[in-house]
């Protein structure tokens, strides 16, 4: 049902503007795989998402979502662009976007937000598609090998 627009991971886009203050905020969460049923603002009464569950009550919430491809590249440039995966081209994990087609990100761009994509959103190429700051898998790889993680302290337990 929800399975890729309100949802955690990745891809963010976050919007403000400096000199709008009547503009309101955008975030959009998208992640692989989950149902509504995982959190708090969905009536799951033993989910700790108490952050996700704030934003869910002062923002809007999808109850009726369905995504456009079978796998997460085309789905997520399909919601990015308003198009199908047939339209935009993207019709394989590894096809990129093409330059020339216009994102969301570059509509809230020309109305004077930043725009900012964080995490897994297969872009499959260097192009920024009009977001100001764009941190994919080749940065988070990169960052991993400038910042190896550390080990988890003796006594410390991992979720």
């Amino acid at each position: 049902m929800l399975r890729k627009i309100v949802l955690i991971a990745l891809a963010l886009l976050w919007a403000t503007s400096g000199n709008a203050k009547d503009r309101p905020n955008v975030l959009v969460l998208i992640a692989d795989d989950h149902a509504p049923y995982v959190y708090g603002a969905y009536g799951n009464d033993k989910a700790k998402t108490p952050n996700l569950d704030r934003l869910a009550e002062q923002g809007v919430r999808f109850t009726r979502a369905f995504v456009n491809a079978p796998f997460c590249t085309a789905s997520r440039q399909s919601m990015l662009t308003g198009t199908l995966p047939h339209s935009n081209g993207v019709t394989r994990l590894t096809t990129p976007l093409s330059d020339d087609t216009i994102t969301l990100a570059e509509v809230f761009k020309d109305q004077g937000y930043r725009t900012a994509a964080i995490g897994k959103m297969h872009f499959n190429s260097n192009l920024k598609h009009g977001f100001d700051l764009r941190l994919d898998h080749a940065e988070h790889r990169q960052y991993l090998k400038e910042h190896p993680p550390k080990p988890v302290p003796e006594g410390m337990e991992v979720l």
